[in-house]
């Protein structure tokens, strides 16, 4: 039931408290810059946030005021887990310290929610979970996902996979696949996410992906930009990426520094045929159009429709409506406004390895 699921959500939050708690006190600002540098690693980890002011974020992080904020980060994140995993449950511990020494114990205990993956192949266990994921989507088509009539979706592609169900309500085919039935989860877990964040009324919301996490060599900024990219994403962005980071194409939109003086980059999203979708920003306008575009056209697999088809794919008309995204006739954009975040590299001291350069000037 829809009450199930808010007290799973609430025992997550305790979750997180207790796990965040052991990590440890903020450290003093010299100590926690330090532990920064050791969470970003190697070159592509990731994401902080910058507030726009006359004065960088790295002067104000390092001026001489006796308490000096920790971070700028003040944006929801949703890190999703896999229950009872206990290999997700070391990946999530590494996330949770990474996340601590960039930002403070602070930071994340106010701004991380823990939240459950769905897994398709454990329905009817659990389905509560795919059923709130729909909850816009049956806003939409005139249902009540708190007694879901499923025919609703019944020829909505992919997301027909839940009413696709034998009278045990374990799925069927073609979904029951071990390859399809991931996709299924992915799809119906990252629903779950915006639809969360709707309910919570953000205007802006990160997301980290169980499969990935915040992989140092799949993270495409620091982890410390998360404030800085957030407060400078573009006024109009629906999604802006922080992994990819062997992509560096698209119309540069603008750089700056972030927390800790590191140069990042906004490019525009224009990388046709990528898929994976690892960690993101999105905005409350995302959720409008893309539930909207899920109760009339369904969804596909989620790393290729909405890396690939939502946001490179011209899909829509002058007048904002779908057409089509195989050549449509009147399209003349894509769907959503897409952006990439990247943190700008440059080698180590005597060419030694590599670091993400210092804001110049």
């Amino acid at each position: 039931t829809p009450d199930a699921t808010r007290r799973a959500l609430r025992r997550e939050r305790l979750e997180i408290d207790e796990l965040v708690a052991r990590l440890g006190a903020p450290a003093t600002d010299k100590a926690h810059r330090t532990r920064r540098a050791a969470a970003d690693g190697a070159a592509g980890a990731p994401p902080t946030e910058t507030p726009p002011t006359t004065k960088s974020p790295h002067h104000h992080a390092r001026s001489d005021r006796t308490n000096p904020p920790e971070t700028d980060w003040v944006t929801p994140m949703y890190l999703l887990h896999v229950p009872d995993d206990p290999a997700d449950e070391a990946r999530l511990r590494a996330d949770l310290v990474k996340l601590v020494a960039a930002h403070g114990v602070a930071a994340v205990k106010k701004n991380v929610r823990l939240t459950p993956t769905v897994d398709a192949t454990r329905w009817p266990h659990d389905l509560d979970r795919a059923v709130y994921a729909l909850k816009s989507v049956f806003d939409e088509l005139g249902g009540d996902y708190r007694e879901p009539d499923l025919t609703l979706v019944k020829d909505l592609p992919w997301i027909k996979a839940v009413d696709a169900r034998s009278k045990r309500g374990k799925l069927r085919e073609p979904w029951n696949g071990d390859l399809v039935a991931s996709r299924v989860s992915a799809l119906f877990s990252h629903m779950a996410q915006w639809q969360l964040a709707r309910d919570n009324g953000n205007e802006h919301t990160y997301v980290v992906d169980a499969r990935d996490g915040l992989n140092p060599w799949l993270l495409s900024v620091p982890v410390g930009a998360l404030g800085s990219i957030a407060h400078n994403a573009p006024k109009d962005y629906d999604v802006v990426f922080v992994n990819q980071p062997l992509f560096t194409g698209g119309r540069m939109f603008s750089r700056f520094p972030d927390f800790d003086g590191d140069t990042v980059q906004l490019h525009e999203w224009e990388q046709a045929g990528v898929v994976g979708l690892g960690a993101y920003l999105f905005s409350d306008r995302f959720v409008e159009k893309v539930f909207k575009h899920v109760a009339s056209h369904g969804a596909d697999d989620l790393d290729w429709w909405l890396v690939d088809r939502m946001c490179t794919a011209d899909s829509v008309n002058d007048a904002g409506v779908f057409v089509g995204f195989d050549d449509a006739k009147d399209a003349t954009r894509p769907m959503l406004r897409c952006y990439h975040a990247l943190g700008v590299l440059d080698e180590g001291e005597n060419g030694g390895g590599l670091r993400f350069k210092k804001r110049e000037g």
